[in-house]
């Protein structure tokens, strides 16, 4: 609800010059690829370092600019010139990064995702265990950051296109689901609107018999006009 509210009115007027980069610690499930694409698609795992992830479940990031993704070209250099591990990943999920596509703020996003194997607790069979994580990927994170605050001198034009994998997949986008990207939007557009109470408020729970009767009435008119739209997308 803070990303999209954050995106949606743009807070840091963020321009498509500017370069995104998102934190965050996933489950890694990698997008299945097509057997028709005849790309080189790198398959991400838990062993082998942080992940420059540049998908999220049915969303390519910053699908709706085709300009290359500078945030990831920039933060690939930072770990080949430094030395540090890490991985490209085209993976399913979640994050703020979506957030910043949908309102196409800028081509230039990048999550930087900690693999979690057991993210939220939740086991193989489904059970509680504890999160799993590496330290040294919590190190590299750390060191991919203090690279990226001291670079000084980036330029855009002395990366070149073809080292971004998301600018090859924007050619022959395979990840972005259009319907899905809609569906979520309306998910968002709803669930803001409705905690606008909460903001316009200042507190969370009601408190008053008339915070009462204007949540219900909210959810319900709410809840009514995103069913209706829902089901024009299916028609």
């Amino acid at each position: 609800i803070g990303s999209y509210r954050f995106s949606k009115n743009n807070n840091l007027k963020i321009t498509e010059k500017d370069l995104f980069i998102n934190l965050e610690c996933l489950k890694i499930d990698n997008v299945r690829i097509p057997h028709n694409q005849n790309i080189n698609i790198p398959i991400a795992n838990y062993k082998d370092g942080v992940v420059l992830q540049l998908s999220n479940t049915g969303c390519l990031f910053g699908y709706k600019n085709k300009k290359p993704n500078l945030s990831e070209l920039l933060v690939k250099d930072v770990c080949e010139k430094s030395n540090i591990k890490y991985q490209v990943g085209i993976i399913k999920d979640s994050c703020d990064s979506r957030c910043i596509t949908e309102f196409n703020l800028t081509p230039n996003i990048l999550t930087l995702t900690i693999p979690n194997r057991y993210k939220h607790n939740y086991g193989t069979n489904g059970e509680i265990v504890p999160e799993e994580i590496y330290k040294k990927d919590i190190q590299d994170l750390e060191s991919i950051l203090r690279h990226l605050v001291v670079t000084s001198g980036f330029v855009a034009k002395d990366f070149h296109p073809k080292k971004s994998l998301s600018y090859k997949i924007k050619k022959n986008d395979f990840v972005t689901d259009g319907k899905l990207m809609k569906s979520k939007e309306l998910l968002n557009d709803r669930l803001d609107l409705y905690y606008s109470r909460v903001v316009k408020n200042g507190y969370f729970y009601t408190e008053t018999l008339q915070d009462e009767l204007n949540a219900i009435y909210n959810k319900i008119v709410l809840r009514g006009k995103y069913a209706v739209q829902r089901s024009s997308l299916s028609t």
